[in-house]
């Protein structure tokens, strides 16, 4: 079972800018973030995310970035965490090489600032040899896949023996890692939004007006086998009904997906391919997209899939989700999310995705103002700043600071463990 444990009170979150309120005997914290920032995908964003949330509570926060060579690396990134006064410490060169010089740097000056908190966003064994090095105070390794083979089980456990707190980003993938139940150090904290710092109300004023006509399905992520770009070129080649499906992102499938856009053959499913953007221009790029879907679909085939961070931004946004029952996706159908409604977002099995996506297209059955309502209504309870901040602040603090920030109100509060 997942505990259930008290809302953060309500005048302890609301820090928004590092000019502002905060509260006591969390100023000249400081803490480190080890990651990495590529073009497309959750690190950069996730990380950028964090820095926002937690900004506030530390006198100084800093990034440690290792490059991900097949990821690419986000320069703009990096300039959107300085302009939060969050600098980025560069331990790899482009290739992902270590740079022995600067990882040695950066272990001298966190030894002698005395580190508050260590995070890892995963970066397997390296995480184990910074922290080792660091000897931050309070340290938390995050498990961002849902990837539970006997090697990555083995790895976790070992981490559990050197990191304060270990963290999945799924309740699904908590409760099913053995003996996590029963080990305090293991935990789960789910993302947020890769748009941290605006939440559903006020991008209501934004949804453009519903459209009439045929169905328009979105696909937004590294277009890869395992993320189901496969299955999504399929379903295009093979509709019957009239339909759309608007495309953007980056992988092995983005050809495939340009020469489809391509064709002037006259067929069903229309196919309009975006290309590649940048994490730091994400806001303004989702926006656009979002308003041009009636539907986001998250075709996911693997185990190693979670809660989906695109899923997030599409309710944020006010538009329901088609996902596969795949992998740490489970989670929203379970009771500790929820479970989400299903107008909100749609489980299929996997086997079931393109006859679930025929179906809405054959039905036509487009959202509604109250079905965009309901999906901000999920996401705000779950998984908004508000939320995603009470349970951080759990984690990342020793425990004695996080029973200082966190107090029970009258109201209730979504769980969290």
């Amino acid at each position: 079972m997942i505990r259930n444990e008290a809302p953060i009170a309500s005048n302890s979150w609301l820090v928004e800018h590092p000019g502002g309120e905060y509260p006591p005997g969390l100023m000249g914290g400081r803490f480190i973030i080890f990651t990495s920032l590529p073009r497309v995908g959750g690190h950069s964003t996730l990380t950028l995310g964090i820095a926002q949330l937690m900004r506030p509570y530390f006198a100084h926060i800093e990034v440690w970035c290792k490059v991900m060579p097949e990821h690419g690396h986000s320069s703009d990134m990096v300039e959107k965490l300085a302009q939060i006064g969050v600098p980025v410490i560069m331990v790899s060169d482009e290739t992902g090489r270590l740079k022995i010089g600067s990882c040695l740097s950066a272990i001298v000056r966190a030894r002698r600032s005395k580190t508050d908190v260590f995070l890892a966003l995963a970066m397997r064994h390296l995480s184990v040899v910074f922290e080792v090095a660091i000897q931050a105070n309070h340290s938390v390794y995050y498990h961002i896949t849902h990837d539970l083979n006997a090697s990555t089980i083995s790895r976790l456990r070992v981490c559990a023996k050197f990191f304060s707190k270990v963290a999945f980003i799924c309740p699904a993938t908590y409760e099913q890692f053995p003996g996590a139940s029963d080990n305090p150090t293991f935990t789960w904290v789910a993302q947020s939004s890769e748009l941290p710092v605006k939440q559903p109300d006020e991008l209501a004023s934004e949804r453009a007006p519903f459209a009439e006509g045929p169905c328009r399905f979105g696909l937004l992520g590294r277009l890869t086998k395992e993320k189901g770009a496969e299955v999504m070129l399929e379903f295009a080649d093979a509709a019957t009904t009239e339909c759309s499906l608007r495309v953007a992102g980056v992988g092995p499938f983005a050809d495939a997906f340009r020469d489809r856009a391509s064709r002037e053959d006259p067929h069903p499913c229309t196919v309009i391919f975006h290309g590649a953007y940048d994490p730091a221009n994400r806001e303004q790029v989702l926006r656009t997209f979002f308003n041009s879907i009636d539907f986001l679909v998250v075709p996911s085939q693997d185990e190693w899939e979670t809660l989906s961070m695109v899923a997030l931004e599409s309710l944020q946004h006010g538009v329901p989700v088609i996902m596969c029952r795949a992998g740490g996706l489970v989670s929203f159908g379970h009771s500790e999310l929820g479970p989400a409604p299903s107008d909100v977002i749609d489980l299929v099995d996997v086997p079931a995705l393109p006859a679930a996506l025929h179906n809405r297209a054959v039905i036509n059955r487009l959202p509604t103002e109250q079905s965009v309502l309901q999906c901000r209504k999920y996401y705000t309870d779950w998984f908004s700043d508000r939320v995603v901040l009470t349970r951080w602040l759990r984690v990342l603090m020793p425990s004695e600071t996080a029973l200082e920030l966190t107090k029970t109100e009258a109201s209730p509060q979504p769980p969290s463990h």
